[in-house]
């Protein structure tokens, strides 16, 4: 599947309320600002912005960004289309120490 394939599939399964957290993804969120509910309204509207090569891995995932309040926020998403369902992996805040302005390209 294309990134905009994955990115619809994201923001469909968002809307839907199919997300699955891995307790990695919950325990980081304890470090954030933001709620589970805060991050699934954010992909409703997230934007690929890595796609990660399968190999290694049980599912095709992706970083995204979204906003919360304004405030960027990052998500390993991976795509379970079989399943109809996507899991956050992780979630954290972009830092200017390591993206650019525009929090899709690194430093």
């Amino acid at each position: 599947m294309s990134i905009p394939g994955w990115q619809t599939f994201i923001r469909d399964k968002a809307q839907e309320q199919k997300v699955k957290w891995t307790r990695h993804a919950v325990n980081a969120l304890g470090a954030e600002t933001v709620s589970v509910g805060d991050v699934e309204i954010a992909l409703q509207q997230a934007e690929i912005i890595e796609l990660y090569t399968p190999r290694h891995r049980y599912l095709p995932d992706c970083l995204v960004l979204g906003f919360v309040s304004n405030l960027p926020i990052h998500c390993v998403v991976a795509m379970n289309k079989p399943q109809d369902y996507i899991l956050v992996v992780t979630v954290y805040q972009p830092t200017k120490k390591e993206w650019h302005n525009d929090w899709r390209t690194r430093k």
